[in-house]
C-alpha cells in the first residue's frame, strides 16, 4: 500500500492488505491491456473488496460497542445531570424519575447497553410529541408560515441520546478520528474559535 501520513485504520486487517494489493495489481494489469476479461477480473475483486471492507468495519465497530458498554455509575450521572422536561409521553414526571433512577438503574443501564451492543434503537423511543411554536412572540399566529415545528421525546430516550453520543465522542477522541478544525458540536468551540483557525 501507499505510505500514510497518518495512522492506518483500525479495521485495516492483513487479510485486507493483501486482498487489497491483488485488487491493484488486478487494476494495473487491465489497464495496461484493455481487455474486458482484464477489466472483469478487476471489477469482481473491487466488488468483493468493498464487501470485505463493509463487514470488517461493521465488525470492529460492533467490538467496540460491546466492550464499552456503559456501566451503571455513568448512567446515573447522565440521568442526575439532565435537564428534568417532562414529556407528554413520560408516564411519569422526569423530576420523580430521576428520584428514583437508583432504584431503577439496573433495568434503565441493560437497556442502554442492548440498544448499544444490537444498533436498535425501542420503538417506543422514536414516537414523538410534535407542536407548533410561534417563531417570534410579535408575529401573527394566523399564519401557518410563522410557526416552527417542535418534538418532544421521552426523557429515557433522551438518556439514551447522551449515553450514545458520549460513547461516540470518547471513542472519536480516543482514536483521533476527529478532523482538529472543526469546531462544531464541541466542548470549549464556537465560531470564533472557528475563525481563528482560519485566519
Amino acid at each position: 500500500m501507499p505510505a500514510r501520513s497518518t495512522s492506518p485504520a483500525p479495521w485495516l486487517t492483513g487479510f485486507l492488505r493483501s486482498n487489497w494489493q491483488e485488487l491493484r495489481k488486478a487494476e494495473s494489469t487491465w489497464r495496461k491491456s484493455q481487455i474486458d476479461s482484464d477489466l472483469h477480473s478487476y471489477l469482481s475483486l473491487l466488488s468483493k473488496f468493498s464487501l470485505e471492507v463493509t463487514a470488517a468495519k461493521s465488525s470492529f465497530y460492533r467490538e467496540k460497542l460491546e466492550t464499552s458498554e456503559s456501566n451503571p455509575h455513568a448512567v446515573l450521572q447522565l440521568i442526575k445531570s439532565s435537564n428534568p422536561t417532562t414529556c407528554p409521553l413520560d408516564p411519569i414526571p422526569s423530576a420523580l424519575f430521576q428520584s428514583i433512577s437508583k432504584d431503577l438503574l439496573p433495568f434503565i443501564t441493560f437497556l442502554i447497553n442492548k440498544s448499544l451492543s444490537s444498533g436498535e434503537v425501542p420503538s417506543t423511543f422514536k414516537t414523538t410529541r410534535v407542536f407548533p411554536i410561534l417563531k417570534k412572540p410579535t408575529l401573527d399566529s394566523s399564519d401557518a408560515n410563522k410557526y416552527r415545528l417542535v418534538s418532544l421525546l421521552s426523557f429515557l430516550s433522551k438518556i439514551l441520546e447522551h449515553a450514545v453520543c458520549h460513547q461516540l465522542s470518547l471513542f472519536l477522541t480516543q482514536n483521533q478520528l476527529q478532523d482538529p478544525n472543526q469546531s462544531g458540536f464541541k466542548p470549549a468551540h464556537s465560531t470564533e474559535t472557528a475563525l481563528i483557525r482560519v485566519t
